[in-house]
């Protein structure tokens, strides 16, 4: 038995836009959605996300209530899953985004999520990965996290590495333009901070040893960067032993006035315009992973890179240049719904998965039951 995904989208901001119009072309249904700002509850989600168009779905504001209402009673496939599924772009962290993802999984939802930490929890948010693994697998869902770091930052260096005897260094450097991404991301990035905000509230409490790192993050005293988890998703994919891992937060500034969006003024010359968030791990097997994760608001002539070298025999590297980086986000979220159906229940970070797949047609984007 075919049937297309049911989805409730959770949170209603710029990157739902894409995720949700890329859903309706594979003809998939989206059956709730739910946002916490008062001014867009209760107006259909085709209204608030501009597509030109109603959808016939409400915004909610209680996301309990949304998700027990979307779904009717599925039956369940030989794994136990069910056609539940939800995209959730809210938050970067696990902490932020964590009680959403426990809600999801109690009712068997199939769930991924854009949050950036959720691509590899398993060195930052130990707790609250296993918490929600339990009840993920206690009620046969699914529940993984990434977007644009499943592929770009993971499943591409992988096959990278497949075309090289030995390797001695991984390093990747990726640039983003935070205003695409909404306030949260912008202020963990400490765009429009001054020097010495950067320095109190970002840099300073990333001096930190590996162990005190894995403590603090998984505590909520520190916060992992982007290129903390990619370093621990890439080590875990190659087979390969972390021993040490510290990360860096390198503040960037503005040379000229620059006008940020989402926070709504101009950054002035010498304000902070984000920061290079640079991971560095040692592994067991003699192998160094660097990365370099670089958001920022941007001048009138910067652009997205996202570029890698592996340091071996041969060397090798890709550069992708000026990659669509949202879009790209969103079409993954999509594209790997079909995944989760079939994956085993529990959290099963990307790197247990293989890459995500291409629909050429919305017939071909369906699960079987």
């Amino acid at each position: 038995m075919k049937s297309k995904p049911q989805i409730v989208q959770v949170g209603c901001g710029n990157m739902a836009k894409m995720t949700v119009a890329y859903a309706l072309d594979k003809g998939a249904h989206i059956v709730g959605a739910v946002d916490h700002r008062p001014e867009i509850i209760g107006r259909d989600l085709g209204e608030v996300l501009d597509l030109g168009r109603p959808l016939g779905v409400a915004v909610g504001g209680d996301l309990a209530a949304t998700l027990d209402a979307a779904y009717g009673d599925a039956p369940a496939n030989a794994l136990g899953k069910r056609n539940r599924f939800a995209i959730v772009t809210t938050t970067s962290l696990l902490a932020e985004v964590g009680a959403t993802l426990q809600e999801c999984a109690r009712r068997g939802i199939n769930t991924y999520t854009t949050c950036e930490e959720a691509h590899f929890p398993w060195l930052s948010a130990l707790t609250m990965a296993r918490e929600i693994d339990v009840l993920a697998k206690a009620h046969g869902a699914t529940v993984t996290g990434g977007g644009y770091q499943d592929l770009f930052w993971g499943h591409e260096v992988v096959a990278l590495a497949g075309a090289c005897h030995r390797i001695a260094r991984i390093h990747g450097a990726s640039r983003y333009n935070v205003d695409h991404y909404g306030i949260a991301l912008a202020q963990i990035h400490g765009a429009g901070f001054t020097r010495d905000e950067f320095e109190a509230r970002i840099a300073a409490p990333s001096r930190k040893t590996f162990r005190e790192f894995l403590a603090g993050m998984d505590a909520g005293s520190i916060e992992p960067g982007y290129s903390w988890t990619v370093n621990g998703w890439l080590a875990s994919r190659l087979g390969l032993t972390v021993v040490d891992q510290v990360q860096e937060c390198i503040p960037t500034f503005a040379d000229t006035e620059l006008q940020s969006s989402t926070l709504g003024r101009t950054i002035g010359a010498g304000e902070v315009t984000g920061m290079i968030g640079r991971a560095t791990t040692r592994t067991a097997e003699g192998i160094e992973i660097v990365f370099d994760a670089i958001g920022c608001v941007y001048g009138a002539h910067d652009k997205d890179f996202n570029n890698w070298k592996i340091h071996g025999v041969p060397d090798c590297n890709v550069v992708n240049a000026e990659p669509a980086t949202p879009q790209h986000t969103c079409a993954t979220a999509v594209n790997r719904l079909i995944d989760l159906y079939h994956a085993p229940a529990g959290y099963v970070t990307s790197d247990r998965l293989p890459p995500a797949r291409f629909f050429a047609s919305a017939e071909r984007y369906v699960i079987e039951s």
